[in-house]
């Protein structure tokens, strides 16, 4: 059986239903065999031909049903014509290792007798993967191209300020991006558990960020622990911003191994550490990660920037004890402001660079851009490589060209 959904005039947020769409063809494929097409106004026909994605089929006749997004999944009958597919695709192969990389960088801070490594530390982690029902369409532009250029932008901004000794803070900042978001943050817990255990005790707080580019005036702060001075910091320096923070608090399952949130790793190894999303609530496995939905039509550079700014002027104030002072650390329109051609440039990229962790080398340049892109504005950069954990398998080719043909009826 083949899909065709008629996704034409669907120009709008995509959530829930499209969002729901790719969750239940996820769900379809990991139980039966199955192709499907998009044809939304973002992801154009080109003539008689487009993407394949997951499932590779040989030169087979298939009954082609024509749905309307209204009515999801609901077959019409009278919708039903005879269709010829031929696929141009290389037989898939096995991966046998399937790797992941993380990507870490530094500023550290100033410290009277110049041993940095006895300072606090905070650290801004991203995943920076993706995964959905099409993998070649999956670039995550909200899950979570917005946290990745958020954090470039962070450090960008806090490199300016770490540059001179006198502007220098008492913490050591740490940036990572991690992989393995989509397969129960692996990535963000294999790069913890690296860790050196004096690096751990020092950190003071963590922010993650991940999907912060809705349109909405409205964000969460997911926690594990009670919310301290700097969760605190976040909910005012938003005010000022005219957006809503609430402040969501979720004991840890230790006995689950699958976390809800990314911030679960560090607040399982005692680090204090909080979630910034605008989901109020943890979505379910492979939900949210970036599908084929998840583009950049739907997401608001704008908003990106403001949440940059709620964090970075919420974390600066704490740095140098500004809290409560009504001092505009990156004021808009000084040289540590936000830089909206910055956030532009960078999500414009991540939009349209698929980031399915398995499918990626070592050497990848999405993974060579990011890596520059710290050592740019931090010190130490590295790159670490681990083996995806977990219960899936992949297989090496993520697109082919689907060609379709219609059958020429016997009855007049």
């Amino acid at each position: 059986m083949f899909y065709f959904i008629n996704l034409s005039g669907y120009s709008q947020h995509p959530s829930p239903r499209l969002t729901a769409a790719n969750n239940s063809f996820l769900y379809v494929l990991f139980s039966e065999s199955i192709c499907k097409v998009l044809k939304p106004p973002f992801l154009p026909l080109r003539s008689a031909s487009c993407f394949l994605p997951l499932v590779w089929a040989k030169e087979t006749l298939f009954e082609l049903k024509t749905i309307d997004l209204a009515e999801l999944f609901q077959l019409n009958a009278n919708s039903i014509v005879k269709y010829k597919l031929v696929v141009s695709a290389p037989e898939p192969k096995k991966i046998a290792s399937p790797s992941i990389a993380n990507i870490q960088g530094w500023l550290p801070g100033m410290r009277a007798d110049g041993d940095s490594s006895q300072l606090p530390t905070i650290a801004a982690v991203a995943s920076y993967d993706t995964f959905g029902a099409t993998l070649a369409l999956s670039v995550g532009s909200d899950s979570n191209g917005s946290g990745i250029v958020a954090l470039l932008e962070i450090a960008r901004l806090f490199s300016i300020l770490y540059s001179r000794p006198k502007t220098r803070g008492r913490y050591n900042l740490l940036f990572a991006l991690a992989f393995g978001g989509p397969y129960n943050y692996n990535g963000t817990h294999k790069w913890l558990r690296s860790l050196d255990q004096r690096l751990c005790e020092t950190i003071d707080y963590t922010i993650c960020l991940n999907s912060i580019g809705s349109s909405g005036d409205e964000l969460w702060l997911h926690v594990s622990k009670p919310p301290n001075n700097q969760q605190c910091g976040i909910s005012s320096v938003s005010e000022e911003l005219g957006l809503k923070v609430q402040l969501k608090h979720k004991n840890i399952n230790i006995s689950n191994p699958r976390v809800a949130w990314e911030h679960e790793h560090f607040s399982r190894l005692r680090v204090t550490a909080a979630k910034l999303s605008e989901l109020s609530a943890a979505p379910n496995f492979l939900e949210s990660t970036g599908g084929p939905f998840d583009s950049k039509e739907f997401v608001d550079e704008a908003s990106i920037s403001r949440s940059v700014k709620l964090v970075a002027e919420s974390l600066a104030r704490h740095i140098y004890g500004q809290e409560g002072k009504g001092i505009d650390i990156f004021a808009e329109g000084s040289s540590l402001s936000v830089n909206p051609s910055y956030v532009r440039s960078w999500f414009q990229f991540l939009s349209t660079t698929p980031r399915v962790a398995p499918f990626l080398s070592k050497n990848d340049p999405l993974i060579m851009a990011l890596k520059k892109e710290l050592e740019d504005h931090t010190a130490e950069v590295s790159v670490q490589h681990e083996v995806l954990d977990g219960a899936f398998t992949f297989y090496d080719a993520t697109s082919g060209r689907l060609h379709i043909y219609q059958v020429a009826s016997l009855i007049n």
